[in-house]
């Protein structure tokens, strides 16, 4: 079980991600699995061609235009609301369902979807007018999907409830959201590296997908699961909850 009424600090966040992932790595894992191995195999493996080609360094750093739009529109929002749930589920001190955890998300992926594409095209034109704008609106909604899913709230209304947490907040937002990123990168070469390697040894575009699919399900796992405590702790803290010292 989780308390998900109590503020956090960076270090307690890192360390509650790693405790429910280490206690519920195969609920979280195949929630992660479920959504990234058949949208990348199609977006990443067939459309954009990795299957049918050799190894090449530009396509083990990156991504095709197809794997790079299903990631947004579908691969994030899914992991993201699959995550929520399963911590809530969690926090009830109920095991979690990975298969509940994503028909939830499913049925919610509309809601989820409007408010990723309302806060990429803000950010984007933020980005566009000066850049400095958009990095502020994209810390500012960095939880706004959370908010939809865990509050039953609609994209616009998300977008403000993410704001109002934010508020007040938003450099230690900003850099936690850079650790998460550092931390979250860093397991995902950890695994996904290894196979890179092979698939330059082997010259095969298949064993690339293959990296890349576990690269993206350490990632998006890990990302997911410290987007939902950190909505939550900004929630406890805006409840004005004292912040305990256990993790």
């Amino acid at each position: 079980m989780v308390d998900l009424e109590r503020p956090r600090d960076l270090g307690q966040i890192l360390n509650a991600c790693w405790l429910l992932y280490r206690r519920h790595f195969t609920a979280f894992a195949a929630i992660a699995l479920a959504v990234v191995v058949p949208m990348d195999l199609v977006s990443l493996g067939l459309i954009d061609g990795y299957l049918t080609s050799g190894f090449d360094l530009d396509k083990a750093v990156g991504g095709g235009p197809a794997y790079s739009i299903v990631q947004t529109l579908i691969t994030v929002p899914l992991v993201s609301a699959g995550h929520v749930f399963a911590v809530m589920r969690i926090g009830r001190g109920e095991e979690p369902s990975p298969g509940e955890s994503l028909s939830q998300a499913g049925g919610v992926l509309p809601v989820v979807l409007g408010t990723v594409l309302l806060s990429t095209l803000g950010v984007l034109a933020g980005i566009v007018v000066v850049v400095l704008p958009g990095i502020y609106l994209a810390v500012r909604w960095f939880v706004a999907s959370q908010s939809v899913v865990a509050e039953g709230r609609r994209p616009v209304d998300g977008l403000r409830r993410s704001g109002e947490l934010v508020r007040g907040s938003w450099w230690r937002v900003f850099g936690i959201s850079i650790a998460f990123s550092l931390v979250a990168g860093a397991g995902g070469a950890l695994v996904g590296v290894p196979i890179g390697v092979l698939a330059a040894a082997t010259d095969s575009g298949a064993v690339l997908v293959l990296g890349h699919m576990a690269a993206d399900a350490v990632i998006l796992s890990f990302t997911a699961l410290g987007g939902t405590l950190l909505f939550f702790d900004l929630r406890a803290r805006s409840a004005g909850n004292p912040t305990p010292e256990a993790p």
